[in-house]
C-alpha cells in the first residue's frame, strides 16, 4: 500500500471496540455497524462541515466562502513525491473546483457544486520550509500542513465550530475521513472505488519517537499497529476534520485538527493541530483568514 500519494486513506479496524460503532452509545452519532472495515458510516446530518474536493482530498468548511484543507492537497507535487510551495493549477485564482457535502460519493445523484477559486492561502511557514520541496518526513517534522481556500460561490454544508483550546494526551477525539475502507483497491458492486464519509473514536497520545516540534504542530493519535481498535489514516482522508468529543453534546462539530499523514509502521496518525498552543501561531493565522483586516482606501 502506498503511504501517501497526494491524499491519505482511512481504515477503521475492529469496530467492536468502538461500542458498537457509536460514540459513547449516543444515537446522534451512531453509524451503520459493519458497513465498512470496522468503522461507521456518517449519516447525512452528521459532520456536515466536511466537504469533498473533486473526489480527491477533503476539507472543512470554516465560513460561507472559506474551506480549510491540507497544504499538500493544494500544492504542486513532483515526480519524486515531494510537495512544494507553489499552488497546483486547480487552486490558483480563477480556477474551478467541484465540491460536495454529500457523504456517499458512489451515489448517482451527488450534488457537485462548481466553485470558483478567489485565492488559496498557504501559511508563510509552509512556503519557507517547502520552497525546495518537502517530503512526507520533512513536513511532519516541521511545518504544520494546512491551507485555506477562498471561493466566489457560497460553499455547501455548514461551518464547523473552530476550537482553539488546548488538546492534550488522553483527550477523546473523533476522526473523520473519506478514503478507502481497509483495502485501498476496494470497489463497490459496479467496480467503483468506495468513497464515503466515515468516523471513529480515538485518544490523543504523545509518541516520544518524534521531536518536540512534531507534537507542537500535530495532534497524534494511535494507529492500528499500537491499538487494534484505533482508526488509521491512509490515502483519501487528507484535509478531513478531527473533532473534540463532547459527551454532553456528541453532535457538536468542534474542530481541533485536520488529517495530514501517518508513518509507514501505522503506529500513529498525524493531524495538523489548530489550538492556540500550536507551533507557528496556527490559531492566529486562521483567525486572520476568517477575519482579514479591512482594506484601507488609498
Amino acid at each position: 500500500m502506498m503511504r501517501l500519494n497526494h491524499f491519505v486513506y482511512f481504515s477503521l479496524p475492529a469496530c467492536l471496540y468502538f461500542t458498537a460503532c457509536s460514540v459513547a452509545g449516543d444515537s446522534t452519532v451512531e453509524g451503520d455497524e459493519g458497513a465498512l472495515v470496522g468503522g461507521s458510516i456518517a449519516k447525512d446530518n452528521e459532520f456536515t462541515s466536511i466537504l469533498n474536493i473533486s473526489g480527491v482530498c477533503s476539507g472543512v468548511k470554516l465560513s460561507d466562502h472559506r474551506l480549510l484543507t491540507a497544504a499538500h492537497c493544494v500544492t504542486e507535487k513532483s515526480l519524486s513525491e515531494t510537495f512544494g510551495a507553489n499552488l497546483a493549477e486547480g487552486y490558483k485564482p480563477g480556477a474551478i473546483e467541484y465540491m460536495t457535502a454529500q457523504h456517499d460519493l458512489n451515489r448517482a445523484d451527488v450534488p457537485w457544486s462548481k466553485m470558483t477559486i478567489v485565492n488559496t492561502f498557504l501559511p508563510l511557514w509552509w512556503k519557507e520550509e517547502c520552497q525546495d520541496g518537502c517530503t512526507v518526513d520533512d513536513y511532519i517534522s516541521r511545518a504544520p500542513d494546512l491551507a485555506v481556500i477562498q471561493t466566489v460561490e457560497e460553499l455547501p454544508g455548514r461551518a464547523a465550530e473552530l476550537d482553539s483550546s488546548a488538546v492534550n494526551p488522553g483527550d477523546e477525539v473523533i476522526i473523520t475521513g473519506m478514503g478507502c475502507e481497509g483495502d485501498p483497491n476496494s470497489v463497490d458492486e459496479y467496480g467503483r472505488p468506495i468513497r464515503r464519509l466515515k468516523f471513529g473514536m480515538s485518544k490523543v497520545i504523545r509518541d516520544e519517537r518524534y521531536i518536540p516540534s512534531v507534537y507542537e504542530g500535530y495532534i497524534q493519535t494511535n494507529g492500528s499497529t499500537n491499538d487494534a481498535s484505533a482508526p488509521l489514516l491512509c490515502p483519501g482522508d487528507s484535509g478531513a476534520g478531527v473533532f473534540r468529543y463532547d459527551p454532553a453534546d456528541p453532535s457538536r462539530e468542534q474542530l481541533i485538527g485536520i488529517n495530514s499523514t501517518f508513518p509507514y509502521d501505522g503506529k500513529v496518525n498525524l493531524h495538523t493541530r489548530l489550538s492556540a498552543t500550536s507551533a507557528y501561531g496556527v490559531a492566529q493565522w486562521l483567525e486572520s483568514m476568517l477575519n482579514p483586516p479591512p482594506i484601507r482606501p488609498m
